[in-house]
């Protein structure tokens, strides 16, 4: 009768085995944490990006909302109200104008519907505003020197 041996593996083979299953879920996971890490980052990138965008787009709105109320001083001197921020990103943006003195009109910007702050104040010298471009005296032609 011939009897089969079972060939087993050395020693050295079978204790090594699990090695190659546990470098490869160490290989897979140390992948995942850096995928994850670069979705992450590209997230915060895209992020600020739309913050840089949208805090760019309200300095124009307000820098827009300004020149729309210096307009309406330049035609009514005596304005004292709000002028809304139409057709823009900004729909509930709007400016303040209100009238310490005679002379002076301060100018509140607000981005939001419900902001206590304003967004950019200005004080503008409404005398200066009506009078600009007029002169009281007519002006003498400058004659050139030979």
């Amino acid at each position: 009768m011939i009897r089969l041996r079972r060939m087993h593996p050395p020693r050295k083979t079978r204790r090594r085995s699990g090695s190659a299953l546990l470098l490869c879920t160490l290989a897979a996971a140390v992948l995942s944490m850096s995928a994850i890490a670069m979705l992450r980052s590209s997230k915060l990138a895209i992020a600020r990006v739309d913050a840089r965008r949208s805090a760019i787009q309200g300095r124009h709105i307000g820098d827009g909302l300004v020149q729309q109320a210096i307009a309406q001083l330049k035609s009514d001197a005596n304005f004292e109200g709000e002028i809304l921020a139409t057709g823009t990103t900004l729909p509930t943006a709007r400016v303040v104008v209100k009238r310490p003195s005679k002379e002076e009109a301060m100018l509140y910007v607000f981005l939001y519907e419900k902001s206590v702050y304003a967004a950019k104040e200005v004080s503008i010298d409404v005398k200066e505003l009506t009078t600009k471009g007029k002169t009281t005296q007519p002006k003498t032609p400058k004659t050139k020197s030979k």
